[in-house]
C-alpha cells in the first residue's frame, strides 16, 4: 500500500475522538435516565423485555389483520375470474 493511501493520522485521531465524545455522552445519558427515574439496571431490563413482548404482540395482531384482509380480497378476485368464465366472458383485466 502507498503513502497516498493510508489516511492521515489527524483524521484517524479526529474520528476516533467524535466516537470516544458520542459513547460518553450515550453512558452519562443512560446513567441520568437510570437516576432519574430511580430503575436498576435489572428493573430497566425488564422493561425492555416487556416493551419487546408487547410490539410483538402488536406486530403479530398486524400481519394476522393483513394476511385475513389479502386473502379475502383474493377470494373475491377468484370468485369474479370464476363467474367470469363460467359465463363465457374474458376474464376481469386480461388474466386468463
Amino acid at each position: 500500500m502507498s503513502i497516498e493511501h493510508t489516511p492521515e493520522l489527524t483524521t484517524v485521531a479526529m474520528k476516533t475522538a467524535v466516537l470516544a465524545e458520542r459513547t460518553g455522552i450515550g453512558i452519562a445519558t443512560t446513567a441520568g435516565a437510570t437516576k432519574l427515574l430511580g430503575l436498576t439496571p435489572d428493573q430497566w431490563a425488564i422493561v425492555g423485555v416487556i416493551a419487546g413482548i408487547v410490539i410483538g404482540g402488536i406486530g403479530l395482531v398486524a400481519k394476522l389483520w393483513m394476511d385475513w384482509y389479502f386473502r379475502s380480497q383474493h377470494l373475491k378476485l377468484a370468485e369474479k375470474r370464476t363467474r367470469a368464465l363460467a359465463g363465457g366472458e374474458s376474464v376481469p383485466g386480461g388474466l386468463e
